[in-house]
């Protein structure tokens, strides 16, 4: 949907010190969820340990999802084979891809998760 207004309008939000939520020992910090972006994409950063799995191998009919690694390298799956996504990386899942993530390395990686607007956690 396009903005319909004649001129520009004082509406930026702006979130500072988030609070991570623990997911075992991976931390994920809702940075923009639906509920700040009007429902329309869902942001989220994750702080992935090293040597460590994630969701298994699963897919989404309502939303896609991107991937963007901040820092590290995250291995992801795309229903036939790993690939490992380093430092800059992007990775997009579109709805029904097979999105899976696993940690092979001894440092820490960091990747950005975004959703769609259809897909975003209100």
């Amino acid at each position: 949907m396009s903005y319909a207004g004649a001129d520009g309008e004082t509406s930026a939000i702006f979130r500072r010190d988030l609070d991570p939520l623990m997911l075992g020992t991976t931390a994920a910090t809702f940075v923009a969820p639906g509920s700040v972006t009007n429902g329309e994409f869902g942001l989220f950063r994750w702080d992935i340990p090293p040597n460590t799995g994630g969701a298994a191998a699963h897919f989404h009919r309502g939303f896609s999802e991107s991937f963007y690694v901040v820092s590290g390298t995250v291995t992801l799956y795309n229903g036939d084979a790993w690939n490992p996504l380093p430092e800059g990386g992007f990775c997009y899942v579109p709805r029904g891809g097979l999105p899976q993530r696993r940690r092979r390395s001894r440092r820490h990686a960091y990747p950005l998760r975004a959703r769609d607007r259809t897909g975003a956690l209100l």
